[in-house]
């Protein structure tokens, strides 16, 4: 994988250099991590105080967009954390509370599920029903 840093900025406010870097690769869509330590190689960084944003591709294509910050202390980086949350690994902390959740919904879609049958089973008894009246009246007009 080849990197080309296109634009690198420096935000004071927030402790940290923005990077964009233009890369181009023979297989696959690299991953987040092989990204980053191309990145860390390519400008002697600390892969701890890297958090890669993005990776863009137009489809088929093998060039990408990256997006990148750096930040210079460890405060900054946990400050900024939050703003990429989503694209990070959840936190330890937060597993057990998502496992929790689970037996919670389970259990719920199982009560939709059997309330769903016990529905159709009383339209099905309904329709028979409905079905063994019209029956003896077809027949009685028959009769006649």
């Amino acid at each position: 994988m080849e990197i080309n840093i296109e634009k690198e900025h420096e935000n004071k406010l927030f402790e940290r250099r923005e990077i964009t870097a233009h890369a181009t690769y023979d297989s696959k869509t690299p991953t987040r991590e092989s990204v980053k330590e191309a990145l860390c190689k390519k400008k002697s960084m600390n892969p701890e105080m890297v958090e890669i944003i993005s990776i863009d591709q137009a489809y088929g294509s093998k060039e990408c967009t990256i997006s990148a910050y750096e930040y210079l202390t460890k405060e900054a980086k946990e400050r900024g954390a939050f703003r990429i949350g989503s694209k990070q690994k959840k936190t330890d902390a937060a597993a057990p509370a998502a496992e929790a959740a689970k037996p919670a919904e389970h259990a719920k879609k199982a009560e939709e599920k059997e309330e769903k049958q016990e529905k159709a089973e009383k339209q099905e008894k309904h329709v028979k029903e409905e079905k063994a009246v019209e029956k003896p009246a077809e027949k009685k007009e028959e009769k006649q």
